[in-house]
This record gives structure tokens, sequence and C-alpha cells, in this order.
């Protein structure tokens, strides 16, 4: 991975293990569920990088949480301003075109043009929040309506981590590309601004 600003990676905690990964804003800790915490037993490539790209996840809404803190805001960067904007008119351009939304599902269908993808956690997770959920029901992995109903800015900060864990790892440039064809204007506002405040 990339080197995320020194001051980033001081403040962070990887705790050890958990029952279910995620990121705790209260103590700004990274957990990681009991499946990641072992590493070195799985000899399975594919069952490795995605194991990997959890953690990145993690660390992503780690890093999200850390830069609006330090934009002065009491909320995640992805919630603010211009970056917001971009990302919410992608969000509602989806969820208001019908069309847009059979396309993802057929695509994340049997042989469809997203298939490939469809149980890569690196990419599931910005989609399902695109959608606000919608293609969870159809065996996408990632979060459902129920959560991203809850708190609006869920969409935002899933998307971010999931971009961070696909942009700060080397051999994702197809899986990038493949968001950006959707997605151009969400993909470049996210890459000047990691790159511009989280030193990646």
């Amino acid at each position: 991975m990339k080197f995320v600003r020194p001051k980033y990676a001081r403040r962070g905690k990887l705790p050890g293990s958990d029952d279910l990964s995620g990121y705790d804003t209260g103590n700004q800790t990274v957990r990681i569920g009991e499946d990641y915490a072992h590493l070195r037993g799985v000899t399975d490539k594919e069952k490795y990088e995605d194991l990997l790209a959890t953690i990145r996840h993690e660390i992503g809404h780690f890093l999200d949480d850390q830069i609006g803190e330090d934009l002065g805001k009491n909320t995640f960067a992805s919630y603010l301003g211009r970056l917001k904007g971009v990302i919410q008119d992608d969000i509602d351009r989806t969820r208001g075109d019908e069309a847009l939304f059979q396309r993802l599902k057929d695509g994340f269908g049997l042989d469809g043009e997203f298939w490939e993808y469809i149980l890569d956690t690196r990419v599931t997770d910005f989609f399902c929040a695109m959608t606000g959920g919608r293609l969870h029901s159809f065996a996408v992995k990632g979060h459902g309506e129920k959560y991203f109903a809850e708190r609006p800015h869920r969409a935002h900060v899933e998307i971010f981590a999931d971009f961070f864990s696909l942009y700060s790892t080397k051999g994702n440039d197809d899986k990038i590309d493949f968001l950006r064809k959707l997605y151009p204007d969400t993909i470049a506002e996210l890459g000047k601004f990691i790159k511009l405040h989280g030193g990646v």
C-alpha cells in the first residue's frame, strides 16, 4: 500500500481482531474481523486480496474521518464541500435513472457486463451506495437499503472508502477505469482530493 501522511498513520489504531471489521469514529479505531486477523494462514491468493481490500477500505473510513476533522468540521471529508456535491450528483443521477439502475442490475447479473465484479469487495460498497442499497438485494456484497436510509452520509463514506482501497494499492487500474466509465466526475474528484489531503 502507498503511504498516507504520517500524521494520519500515527493517529490510527489497529487493535487486532473483533467479530466484524469496521471503523469506530469514537476512538478512531479500525477493527479487523476474526477472518482478517490471520492473513498469514490464508493460502488462496484471491481470498488474501479480498481480506486486504477490506482492511484498506476501513482505513479509508479512518482517513475520511481524519481529513474532515482537520478541515475543522465534525464530519467525514466526503460529506463536505465540492467533494460532497460531486458525489451527491452521481448518487442522485443513479437513484433517479431507472434505466441506469437496470443496467447496473443486469450488469451484475449472471453473464452481465459487470459480472466479474459482483463479489469484489473493492467495488461493491461503491455501487450499493450509489443505488441506496438496492443492488444489495441482487446478491452484490455491501450494504442494504436500511443502512443508507438511516444516515444519508453513509453513501458518501462508503464510496470514499472503496475508492481509497483501490487507489492506495497498485494493480487496480482496471477497476478504477471501470468506475470511471460510469462515474467520471466522482472518480476524478476523489483522486484529486485524496492526493491533495491524504498524501497517497
